[in-house]
């Protein structure tokens, strides 16, 4: 299905329900909103995932795939304005980001201690790519969402009588760590090393870092309006947790038309893993 419009065929393998959009979006209490769609219970399942464009031609809800239309006549013709395979998106001002102020605490540079920590660990690594800064006792991974910067982790590589090698700052809810090369497949780690490890390794994907071993709701909304995912490859620490995960992932309505693949692992961590094979590679 074409990211942009939708040709007769295709529609007809959709429901589809002849109604006024305007009416339902007035009777409908309380109603919410997007820059570009009202946001209603659909009257078929009563669900509140009915999206319906602001110039009130079409409609779509993501949880019974019942289309909506002001005039079935525009099913003889090709359009471009709704994407039924994927859902709106927000604008960037609706993320959740830390404050600017603790955005402030992010180190300024890279520090020599920084670079031989993180070469040592990866020699592999693009550290201008992924714009990671240090002091003398720990370095600082940025998390970038549709080129914002919203959030970090520390990585302490020095004892400074810390309890925990890793630092994450409270927020209300928890980021993806996201590598953005504009692909339509996506790998999901657990880590963020993980992540950037799996960036020397396989060509022509995105990577997402979940933080943990489970997936939240807003990260699967995170994930799904980066853009629309043609393949999902799933590589965690171990291979039932990635199976658990991948269930989990498929059970969402917006996922359609996706393949997965998992990434065995018998509880070794993948950037252990995979910084070993290209090692191996290369003698």
């Amino acid at each position: 299905m074409r990211v942009q419009g939708i040709d007769k065929m295709n529609l007809n393998k959709k429901k589809f329900k002849k109604i006024n959009l305007k009416n339902l979006v007035s009777n409908e209490n309380p109603c919410s909103e997007n820059d570009t769609h009202f946001i209603v219970h659909c009257i078929e399942c009563n669900s509140p995932k009915l999206y319906i464009l602001k110039n009130y031609t079409t409609g779509y809800c993501f949880k019974c795939d019942l289309a909506y239309f002001n005039n079935l006549d525009i099913m003889d013709n090709e359009f471009s304005l709704v994407d039924f395979n994927s859902t709106p998106k927000k604008t960037i001002n609706e993320i959740v980001s830390l404050s600017s102020n603790e955005l402030k605490s992010i180190p300024s540079k890279l520090t020599s201690a920084g670079e031989r920590y993180l070469l040592k660990r990866n020699p592999n690594i693009e550290l201008s790519r992924f714009k990671i800064t240090s002091d003398n006792y720990k370095v600082t991974i940025p998390f970038f969402y549709l080129e914002k910067l919203i959030y970090y982790q520390n990585r302490y590589f020095a004892n400074v009588n810390n309890k925990h090698k890793y630092y994450n700052p409270r927020i209300t809810k928890k980021p993806i760590y996201h590598i953005n090369n504009q692909s339509k497949k996506l790998i999901i780690t657990e880590g963020v090393f993980d992540a950037i490890a799996c960036s020397s390794f396989y060509d022509d994907y995105d990577f997402v870092s979940i933080l943990g071993k489970s997936i939240t709701k807003y990260q699967l909304w995170m994930i799904r309006n980066i853009r629309v995912f043609e393949k999902i490859v799933i590589f965690l620490d171990d291979t039932s947790l990635s199976k658990k995960l991948m269930t989990s992932i498929r059970n969402e309505s917006f996922i359609q038309d996706v393949s997965f693949e998992i990434i065995e692992s018998t509880c070794a961590d993948p950037e252990e893993v995979l910084l070993k094979e290209i090692k191996s590679r290369r003698t």
